[in-house]
């Protein structure tokens, strides 16, 4: 699967190279994850901090594409004298719908998320796990000039296994 999310995102670009209709953008964001989930009587919840790369591109006025790659960070939680670790990263595709007004624009996006976690339990060592889940997200971006936005957004990624798994950021990119 991260093939071929590696393989959409490249052509995404040369057809946004070749088209050149509409903005293509490059970016980082970080933020803070916090991940919930309750298993066998474990009430597992922490924050830690979130980071992603993006890229996307607007072919249409109020549409286009992203994807990113995100390291949900290292939360991290005990319960009973059991300590529980959790390591998680993920790729993701979505569709974003965009409503400029001047240079603020809001935008919503849906897709899915292929997923991959660590988690460590004390004394009972570690399992990892991956997947690929439904993600959607909301956020505002402010846009200098044609080539600097700044933005601000919030992620769900309906991750297996847990409860809740999201993350608020805020991040800058660079536009084509």
């Amino acid at each position: 699967m991260k093939r071929i999310l590696c393989v959409f995102l490249t052509v995404m670009a040369l057809s946004a190279g070749a088209a050149l209709a509409g903005p293509l953008y490059f970016g980082a964001s970080v933020g803070e994850t916090t991940i919930e989930t309750s298993d066998n009587g474990f009430d597992f919840k922490d924050s830690d901090t979130g980071s992603k790369v993006y890229g996307g591109f607007r072919f249409l006025k109020f549409l286009g594409v992203e994807g990113s790659y995100v390291k949900f960070g290292s939360p991290s939680d005990s319960s009973g004298g059991t300590d529980v670790k959790i390591d998680a990263t993920g790729w993701d595709a979505f569709g974003v719908g965009v409503l400029p007004m001047g240079p603020f624009e809001i935008f919503a996006k849906v897709g899915f998320v292929m997923w991959n976690t660590d988690t460590k339990v004390s004394g009972s060592g570690s399992n990892s796990d991956s997947g690929t889940d439904t993600a959607y997200g909301a956020g505002v971006a402010w846009v200098f000039g044609k080539h600097l936005g700044v933005r601000g957004e919030y992620e769900r990624f309906e991750i297996s296994n847990t409860d809740k798994t999201d993350l608020i950021s805020i991040g800058a990119d660079f536009r084509f």
